[in-house]
């Protein structure tokens, strides 16, 4: 999902559809449209809603979720419930939140999911944010009579390649 890494200008200039982002999604599906086993699915919003296995799910970046004193979990909590509210009284109700963003991993409630950071900490996510947590990404299982039935925060670096953190004083 589009989100504040390719905006262009600052919050709130542009549509956050004008996002290299969003190019960059329609590059690698025109790069990508003559492999049968590869399908491309781009949102017309900063949202979508994706049906799998009979279940709903809200896929959102996160850059609009504030954090409360540092944590983003209760503000991903209050994201979660604005939407359900809008959305489900046009009829469009969701079963799972899921958001990035926030460059820490987690399954919060059962029902919501925050995805952790491939890169792992970056410059501004270290200087900016004082959060710098290992590259992750989550996996997690859906049943079509269950929906999620399991979770697994992917390790994307090998711990015994990890370098130990310079200190300098």
């Amino acid at each position: 999902m589009v989100g504040n890494h390719g905006r262009v200008g600052k919050k709130g200039e542009q549509s956050p559809l004008n996002n290299f982002d969003h190019l960059v999604y329609w590059i690698l599906a025109e790069k990508l449209k003559n492999f049968s086993n590869v399908e491309f699915h781009i949102s017309k919003s900063w949202w979508m809603l994706v049906e799998r296995m009979k279940h709903t799910f809200l896929l959102v970046h996160g850059d609009d979720i504030r954090a409360w004193m540092g944590i983003p979990y209760y503000g991903i909590e209050r994201s979660e419930s604005r939407y359900q509210k809008m959305l489900g009284r046009t009829g469009e109700g969701f079963h799972y939140f899921c958001c990035g963003h926030h460059h820490q991993e987690a399954a919060i409630k059962s029902r919501i999911f925050a995805n952790g950071s491939w890169v792992g900490g970056s410059e501004f996510s270290i200087k900016t944010l004082q959060v710098a947590g290992a590259p992750s990404q989550l996996l997690f299982s859906v049943h079509p009579m269950f929906g999620v039935t399991w979770e697994r925060n992917l390790q994307l670096q090998d711990p015994g390649n990890l370098t130990p953190i310079k200190i300098y004083r």
